[in-house]
């Protein structure tokens, strides 16, 4: 999977070096946490100058399940290594790691699934070209669920379809097995 992404320059010339490791580092990302939905940078330099020297600035959006937005910042005032723009990249990107470790933990500690019980959701996220997507029911959110575990044409599924299902826990969060297309509400 490959997590959306916008990169931006502010105050700067684009720089294709940075923009490539701004790249890696979204691929990092991505081997770290596969439900990061899209992701946003920004780098800036908030004096407005080119010359050497300049401070910058990188700020990380990330939107994940449960429409969750994590921002990450780092502001160059706090640290003189900003100077160098990979550094800022690298300091942003660790810190996003961070928090997502965190939710993870987070969640792990907090998610109660109830096991081999058939539930009634709805399909409220569909990702049709990479063939997942993400199911709401009472009293649980974005539980994952693949082409594979769907039995029926998938291409029947649009957000907002009633679907039948059995959620399992795995290391990413809940997972739905066994999805197929609610005969009723």
């Amino acid at each position: 999977m490959q997590i959306p992404s916008e990169i931006s320059f502010q105050g700067l010339d684009p720089s294709d070096a940075v923009q490539r490791r701004i790249e890696q580092e979204i691929a990092k990302l991505e081997r770290f946490q596969d439900r990061v939905t899209r992701c946003r940078v920004v780098v800036s330099s908030p004096g407005h100058h080119h010359r050497k020297g300049g401070l910058f600035a990188v700020h990380v959006h990330l939107t994940v399940p449960g429409h969750q937005e994590i921002a990450v910042s780092r502001e160059p005032q706090s640290h003189q290594a900003h100077e160098d723009p990979y550094v800022a990249v690298r300091d942003a990107f660790n810190a996003a790691r961070r928090i997502l470790q965190d939710l993870d933990r987070k969640r792990a500690e907090t998610t109660v699934v109830p096991h081999n019980l058939e539930q009634l959701g709805s399909v409220s996220r569909l990702i049709a070209e990479q063939e997942y997507g993400f199911i709401d029911a009472p009293g649980i959110r974005d539980v994952y669920f693949h082409k594979n575990d769907f039995s029926g044409d998938f291409d029947e599924i649009k957000v907002g379809t009633y679907v039948r299902f059995i959620s399992q826990d795995s290391a990413d969060g809940p997972k739905a097995t066994f999805v197929r297309i609610a005969d009723e509400k």
